[in-house]
Order: C-alpha cells, then structure tokens, then sequence
C-alpha cells in the first residue's frame, strides 16, 4: 500500500499514513497530534 505524507495546519506537525489508493481520496485524515483534520 503506499504511504502518504501529510502536514497539520492546525498544529503544524508533519505524520505519515499508510493508505489504499481508494482510501486516500475518500478518507479524511486526522492529525495524530491534534486530532485535527485540516
């Protein structure tokens, strides 16, 4: 699957996930510092 970089407006903190291809444009991602999901 491949592994999906992100960064947290909210908290500004970079994490990673990894993701279907189906899943990353479906999903909203949370912040796993802030629970953010901006």
């Amino acid at each position: 699957m491949p592994h999906y970089d992100f960064f947290c407006h909210a908290c500004q903190k970079t994490f990673s996930k990894i993701l279907t291809i189906a899943e990353h444009g479906k999903e909203k991602i949370k912040c796993p510092h802030c629970g953010s999901n901006k």
